[in-house]
């Protein structure tokens, strides 16, 4: 084992550390690589995974760059350049790493909002941008965080008195990080997540069948770590070319095979999809334009039925009237024009209201529903959205407290639960057949585990009803249409999908699109749809890779920040009550957030169950290092405690005030206890084994 002197962040890298770099050597330790080389190599990264994913220029066009999609396969060496940059660099080092490299990925990916916000939004370009930068770097914070726990891992625990292989920890430290960011705060957000690249690539997308969209994240995270080992060590590196071949064998046998076996054979249903290509301009500033909407999709109806559409599905609020929620029937409402014939079945997207009275005064809560139609235009069900979308629809806690205290109701009032709905109808040779419909509205169908929600509850059929209006000619329509890829894949349920200005089609189980629209056209799709009833490993186990990869990487970062001897140590007894009492209040938070029914799909109580558990583990784990760090973590979690409690308490919820005296109580202790709190940390071991071998920054 080879060890180096510690370099300053800003400081030059010897002469020896280039040739270090290019030519590892068993039993020496290469030396810190030039601060300009690790940044363009984290630039590198972020540049390969952003175009991994469509991008849409409109100076160019209003399809990607890339129309055959094999930009998706980026994604299997788009890590390399980062993790190869990591040589050298320490935690902090490597969180910042891995922070640019995800910024300049999430910034391309995500470049589509400035267009809502410039065109929609009437916000300047600079501002935009500048708040893109913001949302980006946010995420881009999140993600970060697996560069820099998967340094502090390779450098602190040893298996046989070994440094655990950077391929063995990435993938974890990765998927883990993305898994918590599709739960994570205001409701998570998971879109950018790089196992969506592969929805371009249907070969290496059947894995998701198995694990998901997380199993490609971790595949993806494994192939690229192992190959980022081999170019270090110049292909010397044996398990990781054992484990690059393996991998990416059995992935792309797995693929092929089930790309080869598609079931056939079974019922079909032939599905209309509406896209009446309504501009986001129009309905939002004229009023007048109720009719020639209805008019459109009247005669787009009628061009469906008369080729024989059994289900007709309309867009995201499509429907240029507000409905009542409780009607019975939309036969008044004019969803057929008068004297034609309806569809058997039909999900219409509109807005549904319903008149309450609040503290005496009379008011509307307001809905993103979809109406599902059975014969003669009877009501069957309403789907209202459940999963909103927060600062467009809804205003996330805790900022929705303050805003009712100005205005007593506003945003859009969320679903209940999520459903699969069934409808009757007889088919034109008199069979009497059943349809379980799956129905998301807009981006709720980005999120894996609400399409898992509905095939167990016995859909049979995927249907999304959205608006991407908003976004123009960008690269949102194409990206949001991808992911039902992967929902399809994923549930072994079809997908079809009617979007008001594009992208419409439909996705078969294996992921292939089928008869999609372009943006900004009118058009009716209309095809036959097949109803395999498949299932799938995910559907079954659901996240049976991701959440055991959350619980790994929290243990082993546990294990490597406390130490092996946390329970010998000796400390103040005030650490010990503070350690205990803040691992298990993380403990409760996390049992709250996954065992108890519908908190995971609350934005709300998901987001106070996730912070309660990153206060408890900064608490916990922060008393028990006795480290300098740790008296720093109480002080903030301390001092937001007591901050938070404070607005919250006037805000209907008394019982905050506990938590500020928590709060205060914890900085007032924390602010006299400086030389509790002196524990130096033992030095990163470094091992010429690993791709990250190399003095500590």
């Amino acid at each position: 084992m080879g060890r180096s002197k510690s370099a300053s962040p800003g400081s030059a890298a010897p002469a020896s550390s280039t040739a270090a770099l290019a030519s590892p050597v068993a039993g020496t330790a290469p030396g810190p690589q030039p601060l300009r080389r690790q940044v363009l190599l984290a630039v590198l990264t972020g540049l390969m995974l952003g175009l991994s994913q469509p991008l849409v220029i409109e100076a160019l066009g209003d399809e990607p760059i890339d129309p055959t999609g094999l930009s998706g396969l980026l994604a299997l060496v788009g890590f390399v350049p980062v993790l190869l940059a990591l040589r050298g660099a320490g935690p902090k080092r490597a969180y910042w790493l891995g922070f640019l490299a995800s910024f300049v990925q999430f910034t391309i990916n995500l470049q589509w909002l400035v267009v809502a916000m410039v065109v929609f939004g009437r916000i300047p370009l600079l501002v935009s941008w500048a708040i893109l930068s913001i949302l980006t770097g946010a995420i881009a914070a999140y993600v970060a965080a697996a560069y820099a726990v998967t340094r502090v891992l390779v450098g602190r625990l040893r298996f046989r008195g070994r440094a655990l292989p950077m391929w063995l920890v990435f993938p974890v430290a990765l998927t883990a990080v993305e898994t918590l960011r599709n739960f994570g705060p205001l409701g998570g957000f998971p879109w950018s997540n790089v196992g969506t690249s592969f929805a371009t690539v249907p070969l290496l997308a059947q894995a998701a069948a198995l694990a998901g969209v997380h199993g490609l994240v971790f595949l993806a995270a494994l192939v690229c770590a192992a190959l980022a080992e081999l170019v270090a060590r110049r292909g010397r590196a044996r398990w990781s070319l054992a484990c690059v071949g393996a991998v990416l064998f059995a992935w792309v046998a797995f693929g092929a095979a089930r790309l080869a076996t598609e079931p056939a054979g079974g019922p079909t249903v032939r599905v209309a999809l509406l896209q009446g290509n309504v501009e986001q301009g129009i309905r939002n500033h004229d009023t007048w334009t109720g009719r020639k909407v209805l008019d459109r999709y009247h005669a787009l109806t009628d061009e469906a039925l008369a080729k024989g559409a059994e289900l007709v599905v309309w867009p995201e609020a499509a429907f240029p009237i507000r409905l009542r929620r409780d009607l019975a029937t939309l036969t008044e409402a004019r969803v057929v024009a008068p004297g034609k014939a309806a569809p058997k079945v039909g999900v219409v997207g509109a807005v549904a209201y319903e008149p309450v009275t609040i503290d005496g005064k009379r008011t509307e809560l307001r809905h993103n529903s979809a109406f599902v139609l059975g014969p003669e235009l009877k009501v069957e069900a309403r789907v209202d959205k459940k999963h909103l979308v927060p600062f467009g629809e809804y205003v996330p806690w805790p900022f929705g407290a303050l805003v009712r205290q100005i205005v007593p109701i506003g945003g859009t009032v969320p679903g209940e639960v999520w459903r699969a709905v069934p409808v009757r109808f007889t088919d034109d040779r008199g069979v009497a057949r059943e349809l379980k419909l799956a129905v998301t509205i807009c981006y709720e169908g980005v999120f894996p585990e609400i399409a898992r929600a509905l095939k167990n509850a016995g859909a049979d059929l995927h249907v999304n009803v959205t608006n991407d209006g908003w976004y123009g000619i960008s690269s949102a329509p194409t990206q949001h249409l991808l992911f039902y890829a992967l929902r399809a894949i994923e549930s072994g349920m079809p997908v079809v999908r009617a979007a008001n200005t594009g992208k419409s089609g439909w996705v078969d189980t294996r992921g292939r699109l089928h008869d999609v629209t372009g943006i900004y056209t009118h058009a009716a799709v209309v095809a036959d749809v097949p109803l395999t009833g498949a299932w799938t490993l995910y559907t079954l186990l659901g996240e049976w890779l991701s959440l055991p990869c959350v619980l790994l990487l929290l243990v082993a970062w546990l294990i490597a920040i406390l130490g092996r001897d946390v329970a010998a140590r000796a400390r103040p007894q005030l650490d010990n009550v503070l350690g205990a009492g803040g691992l298990l209040l993380a403990l409760a938070g996390a049992v709250y957030f996954l065992l108890v029914p519908g908190v995971s799909g609350d934005e709300g109580n998901a987001t106070r169950a996730l912070l309660t558990v990153l206060a408890g583990l900064l608490v916990g784990v922060g008393a028990l290092s006795g480290r300098p760090w740790g008296r720093k973590a109480h002080l903030a979690v301390g001092a937001i405690a007591a901050v938070v409690g404070v607005l919250a308490a006037p805000l209907g919820a008394p019982w905050m005030l506990g938590v500020t005296a928590a709060g205060v109580a914890l900085v007032v202790v924390q602010r006299r206890r400086a030389a509790a709190y002196t524990r130096a940390l033992a030095p990163l071991d470094f091992d010429d084994a690993s791709p990250l071998a190399a003095a500590p920054r």
